[in-house]
């Protein structure tokens, strides 16, 4: 049995990773939350697309220390998540969307938030590079993760 984290978790399964001819990067990338893992623990999704959408909502959320959100979001179905800071809190709230629906929420820390995103960018760019892949996505990504470690 397995037991939920305390705080939500970015999960990237690097052995999930895949390029086509055209090198598109896919492959398993969810929240786990410790009310399930969201959209769920087998999305299959387009990784660098989505994680260099985090990487510069990331960025843009945090170049304002007022009250704000924003939304990460997913590309494959109707699956994002709003983030929402108060003031110069470092606690973030977490909206987990379907179809602008909440499912359910969570908190956890801007800098653990961050740290995820990097962590997950840095695994996909990794196998990107040991793959060979290269493309706009892949340079996109490459250019947030890197601005993101640099803010």
């Amino acid at each position: 049995m397995s037991t939920k984290p305390p705080v939500p978790t970015i999960n990237l399964d690097p052995k999930s990773l895949r390029t086509d001819g055209r090198n598109n990067v896919t492959g398993i990338l969810f929240f786990s939350t410790k009310d399930g893992e969201f959209p769920d623990a087998s999305w299959n999704d387009r990784v660098t697309v989505v994680l260099s959408w985090w990487c510069e909502t990331l960025l843009a959320f945090e170049s304002t220390s007022i009250a704000n959100k924003a939304l990460l979001r997913f590309m494959d179905g109707p699956f994002s998540i709003e983030v929402e800071s108060f003031n110069t809190s470092d606690h973030l709230q977490l909206t987990f969307l379907r179809q602008r629906t909440p499912v359910y929420s969570a908190t956890m820390s801007r800098s653990e938030l961050r740290r995820q995103v990097v962590g997950a960018s840095k695994q996909t760019i990794d196998f990107c590079i040991s793959v060979g892949a290269t493309g706009d996505d892949i340079m996109r990504l490459s250019v947030g993760l890197n601005a993101l470690r640099e803010s």
